[in-house]
């Protein structure tokens, strides 16, 4: 597995990247290069996941991941704060 790309996530439109420099993760606005791995959902889904308001399993025909899985799946479990 690959984890040095970047990876993009993708909500109703809008797109974020996690960048590896440095030997730390950043997050930056839009697309960087050529992702190893992508994750698009709706922004209901996204806050549902990231707040643990539902699991993966729940919302997985919301989810549309490409890219490696293992990647992926790591991606859609992370929590988050969102203002």
């Amino acid at each position: 597995m690959t984890t040095n790309g970047p990876v993009t996530y993708e909500v109703g439109g809008r797109v974020w990247s996690c960048v590896r420099t440095n030997n730390k993760w950043a997050l930056r606005p839009g697309a960087v290069g050529d992702p190893i791995t992508a994750v698009r959902t709706d922004p209901d889904t996204f806050w549902r996941l990231c707040t643990k308001n539902a699991s993966v399993e729940v919302v997985r025909a919301k989810i549309v991941t490409e890219g490696e899985r293992a990647v992926a799946e790591t991606m859609l479990k992370m929590v988050s704060i969102i203002v």
